[in-house]
């Protein structure tokens, strides 16, 4: 038993060696970048973090635009489900994500049959926030009221 704990220990240090984790400077980087370096942490350390997320998410329509060539897959080398926690982050920041390019995207996702179960239950999370959003309201000009029949 003390063995088993003892090998366990030198593992984890050994492991923690490795991790490279985020830079002091990470929250002033481009959003494109952060994606880069969260890339290669999550490589090194094996999980992603919350805290990376959110800081990406804090570039709102930027880190939409930026994450979405991964969810797409027209770039690679970073996880999927990382991708879609990242929209949902953005979501919660209340950027407007209902009707988007992204939405379709996770709708295309959910159907396909090769996911993961975690990044299916995160792209339906994902989906049922985005439902949630309030349907951005417009001025009608002819009556001076707000309509949203004619987005």
């Amino acid at each position: 038993m003390i063995r088993s704990v003892f090998v366990l220990f030198l593992l984890s240090a050994v492991v923690g060696c490795y991790c490279e984790g985020l830079p002091e400077d990470f929250q002033g980087l481009t959003v494109e970048k952060k994606i880069e370096v969260y890339s290669r942490a999550i490589e090194s350390c094996g999980r992603g973090s919350h805290e990376a997320r959110r800081m990406i998410a804090f570039h709102r329509e930027e880190a939409v635009a930026a994450i979405l060539p991964y969810i797409t897959k027209e770039k690679v080398g970073f996880p999927l489900g990382e991708a879609v926690q990242i929209v949902f982050e953005i979501g919660l920041e209340d950027v407007p994500l209902r009707g988007s390019e992204v939405e379709s995207e996770l709708r295309k996702l959910l159907s396909s049959k090769n996911l993961l179960k975690s990044e299916r239950l995160t792209i339906r999370d994902t989906l049922v926030l985005i439902e949630e959003q309030e349907v951005p309201q417009r001025k009608d000009m002819s009556e001076g009221g707000t309509t949203s029949d004619e987005l």
